[in-house]
């Protein structure tokens, strides 16, 4: 797979694996029990069995709490679980253990940004860069920040453009040279924005990734109007609804950073407080849509990620029928939009709450889903409860014939599967769409998914 070249939402390239470790027992005793479990958390790990990893390296942890790489982990599974609290925990213990560990405060600060506290990550990845002043990933997520944060007043031009500079003499790829273009672009430097843009867009071409070329070309257009990739008055009502449930730990002081071996670019702010998470019980895990025939138990999952919006029906369908192929559970919703017209959305599963869909867009965009985002849409249009296989898939393919991507929820009957059409933020939406489908001589009714 290529690589991607459009700017992420909250994160480029952070390095969310799982580390080596070398084990150290008190108790020689106790090698091998650590070692052996240590070994089966990273092999539960990497078969994404994630709640049983926790548990292995908690035990782990039990014998020797000295560990700073088994609490990084251990944060590492909680995040794939989708337990943003606990892994700011875990990832705030490893730092106490090991005070200029540089990915634990590189992966806090991507959490603290994902949640919307943004002098929290600020801070992480400062510290990051006073410990590792070559690592190219904090450079860029601070420029990431002071160009596109949502909430206005953490944009700032001038540090976007010192910050994006360092990151692409560390890394010049298409990411970070769209990224330089933005931070120019929020400087009021357009002319030099417009350039970077266009030799990250040759670089696309190049290399052939067209799904990045669309959104990558309208940024472009921005640039040249002389508008900055934000918008001021959307972004206030994103992060509204972006970060209006993310967790609030409270609050607790934070390790103070050594002095810096090297210089940066802008001298480090002092860090703000990092919180440390009251220990909650381990989760019951949350399974996430698993491709197209998939469906859940009888459960309501308000939350969808939409991916991309085009204006032909036929390009966004084609889309959602790429992400099939690869296993998503992906399909399309007609949006009319008052003074835009038409837009048809390609939407990628569905999800109990805000805090499980944040950690699968996060998801997302580690696989160049450059622009996935959070949506509550709890009301859908049913076509019907099927028991029998053969004649789910003749009205799946009657739907298709018609231009309509049907994805599978579970049914009013626990040996009935749902086919369902789009996903509305309102009964009143749903309801508008439905007339549409009943005058293609489907039946209708408007449920909550």
């Amino acid at each position: 797979m290529k690589k991607s070249s459009a700017i992420r939402y909250i994160a480029m390239a952070i390095a969310f694996l799982v580390v080596g470790l070398t084990p150290l027992t008190t108790w020689a005793a106790d090698q091998s029990r650590v070692d052996l479990l240590l070994e089966k958390g990273l092999l539960a790990y990497d078969s994404k069995q994630y709640a049983q990893a926790i548990d292995y390296w908690t035990e782990s942890l039990s014998m020797d709490s000295s560990q700073y790489k088994v609490y990084y982990n251990r944060g590492m599974a909680w995040f794939r679980l989708g337990q943003t609290q606990q892994a700011l925990e875990d990832f705030s213990q490893a730092i106490d253990k090991k005070p200029d560990y540089s990915r634990a405060y590189t992966s806090r600060g991507y959490l603290w940004n994902k949640i919307g506290r943004f002098e929290n990550a600020k801070a992480d990845y400062i510290n990051a860069l006073t410990y590792a002043p070559d690592l190219p990933d904090p450079y860029y997520q601070l420029a990431r920040i002071y160009a596109l944060c949502p909430v206005e007043k953490y944009r700032d031009g001038e540090q976007a453009v010192m910050w994006a500079l360092k990151a692409q003499e560390l890394r010049n790829d298409p990411d970070t040279l769209m990224l330089l273009a933005a931070a120019y672009a929020e400087n009021g430097t357009f002319t030099k924005a417009v350039a970077a843009q266009e030799e990250a867009i040759n670089w696309l071409r190049r290399e052939n990734m067209v799904y990045e070329l669309e959104s990558a070309q309208a940024q472009l257009v921005r640039y040249k109007e002389n508008r900055p990739l934000i918008d001021s008055t959307v972004a206030e009502e994103e992060i509204e609804a972006t970060y209006a449930e993310a967790p609030k730990p409270a609050p607790a002081p934070a390790p103070a950073p050594a002095p810096a071996p090297k210089p940066v670019p802008a001298p480090a702010p002092k860090p703000a407080p990092a919180p440390k998470p009251a220990p909650a019980p381990a989760p019951a895990v949350t399974p996430a849509p698993v491709g197209q025939g998939s469906y859940y138990a009888a459960q309501n999952y308000p939350y969808v990620i939409q991916v991309s919006a085009y204006r032909d029906r036929d390009k966004a369908n084609n889309v959602a029928m790429d992400l099939r192929q690869k296993g998503d559970v992906a399909y399309t919703c007609r949006a009319d939009i008052p003074g835009k017209g038409t837009w048809y959305r390609v939407f990628v599963g569905f999800y109990p709450s805000k805090n499980v869909s944040m950690d699968a867009a996060a998801n997302l965009k580690a696989r160049n889903f450059t622009y996935s985002l959070v949506r509550k849409k709890a009301w859908t249009v049913s076509v019907g409860d099927y028991s029998n296989e053969q004649a789910l898939k003749n009205m799946e393919k009657a739907l298709q014939e018609q231009g309509y991507l049907a994805y599978r929820l579970n049914g009013s009957s626990g040996s009935a599967t749902r086919l369902a059409i789009g996903a509305y933020a309102t009964a009143n939406e749903a309801a508008q769409m439905s007339k549409e489908i009943e005058n293609d001589g489907f039946p209708v009714q408007v449920v909550k998914r």
